[in-house]
C-alpha cells in the first residue's frame, strides 16, 4: 500500500491595510457588476488575509463612497461615484455651457451651445438621462491632439418632452418603458410609481 503525499497548497499573500484596500478596489473596478462578501473578495484575491480585516476594509471603501454595501455583508463598485471622479478629472480646467441637445441615431450627441458657433460633442456615455431637444448644462473640455470640443452632461436644465408612449415591460423591482421612434429610449420606472399600468 502507498502512502499519498498531500499536495501543499500555493502560499497565499498577506497584505498590510493599505495594499488589501488598493487590491480590493481594482478587484472590483475589474468585476464592476459583481457584488462580493468579504469570504469571496479573499478566494477571487488569494490572499492570506482573514475576513474581519477583509470586512474593515471593505467598510471603510463604502465609507469613501467608493463601494455600495448591500444586504448580506455584500459588497459592489460605486459605478457613479467613480465615473464622477473621473470625469472631474477629465473635465478639469474645462467649462461648463448651457445648450439645447440634437440626439444622433448612435445616442450620441451634439449641444447646440447659445451664442457659440461650433457644436459640442458628446459620446452617448456621457449623455446622462439627457434626451433629443432637452436644455442641459455641459462640461466642455479640448482633447489633447483634437481642435473639437467635446463634452459630458452634467444637469438637465429642462426636459423637451415629459411625456413619453411605449412598450412596458416588467421586471421584479422595476420596470422598462422602451419607446420607438426615431432615436429609440428606455426609461427605467420605479414600481411605486407606475400606479395603475
Amino acid at each position: 500500500m502507498t502512502k499519498h503525499k498531500k499536495k501543499s497548497k500555493p502560499a497565499r499573500e498577506k497584505l498590510s491595510a493599505k495594499d488589501l484596500k488598493k487590491e480590493v478596489l481594482s478587484l472590483f473596478r475589474r468585476e464592476p457588476k459583481k457584488q462580493l462578501n468579504p469570504k469571496q473578495v479573499i478566494q477571487k484575491l488569494k490572499i492570506d488575509t482573514n475576513k474581519d480585516a477583509v470586512a474593515h476594509a471593505l467598510n471603510q471603501l463604502a465609507e469613501a463612497n467608493q463601494l455600495v454595501a448591500l444586504p448580506d455583508f455584500r459588497f459592489q463598485l460605486n459605478r457613479a461615484a467613480i465615473q464622477e471622479q473621473a470625469s472631474s478629472r477629465r473635465g478639469a480646467g474645462g467649462n461648463v455651457r448651457v445648450g439645447v441637445v440634437d440626439m444622433t441615431r448612435t445616442g450620441a450627441a451634439y449641444i447646440v451651445s447659445e451664442g457659440k458657433e461650433a457644436d459640442v460633442y458628446v459620446p452617448a456615455k456621457s449623455i446622462n438621462t439627457a434626451m433629443h431637444g432637452d436644455r442641459v448644462e455641459v462640461r466642455v473640455w479640448t482633447p489633447r491632439g483634437r481642435s473639437r470640443e467635446e463634452g459630458e452632461v452634467v444637469k438637465v436644465l429642462e426636459r423637451a418632452t415629459e411625456h413619453f408612449l411605449g412598450t412596458l415591460f416588467l421586471y421584479p423591482k422595476y420596470g422598462i418603458v422602451s419607446v420607438e421612434g426615431k432615436n429609440p429610449l428606455e426609461i427605467m420606472v420605479d414600481l411605486k410609481d407606475l400606479k395603475e399600468a
